[in-house]
This record gives C-alpha cells, structure tokens and sequence, in this order.
C-alpha cells in the first residue's frame, strides 16, 4: 500500500525543486537580456562612431584632394618662375 502522506511530501519537494530550477532559469534569462541590451546599446554607439568617423574620413580626403590640387598649382607656378629666369 501506498503511503499517500509520504507520496504527496515526495511530489511537493519534486514541485519545490523545479519550481527553484525554473526561477533560476528566469533570473538566468533576466540577466542574459539584461546583457544583450547593453551589448544592443554598446553596438548603436560604435555604429554612431563609426558613421561619424565616416564622416570625418571622407572631409580628411576631400582636403587632401584639395591640398594636392594647391600643391600641383604651384608646382606649376615654380615651372613657370624657373623658366623665366
């Protein structure tokens, strides 16, 4: 014969023991989410920098371009003044 105070105390620790499991597996899933949000948030920074960086780089060769078209003007210049003398 079943010892039914026995069999419910038994199902009662079972239910305790993954009612325990199931919360750590929430606080796991809480911190994960947690974590992802900030590696979310640390990605839409970078994302930021790098379009601003972006930016920076194409001003940087536009005034390169510039630099070089000033250089190749009075590298000319200097032709024409050394070949006039």
């Amino acid at each position: 014969m079943i010892d039914l105070h026995a069999e419910i105390q038994r199902l009662l620790a079972l239910c305790g023991h993954h009612e325990l499991q199931w919360r750590r597996a929430a606080a796991g899933a809480a911190s994960a989410n947690k974590a992802i949000r900030r590696l979310q948030a640390k990605c839409h920074r970078l994302e930021d920098t790098n379009t601003l960086l972006s930016a920076e780089v194409e001003k940087l060769r536009h005034e390169a371009h510039e630099a070089e078209k000033k250089i190749a003007r009075l590298s000319l210049r200097i032709l024409e003044l050394w070949g006039g003398r």
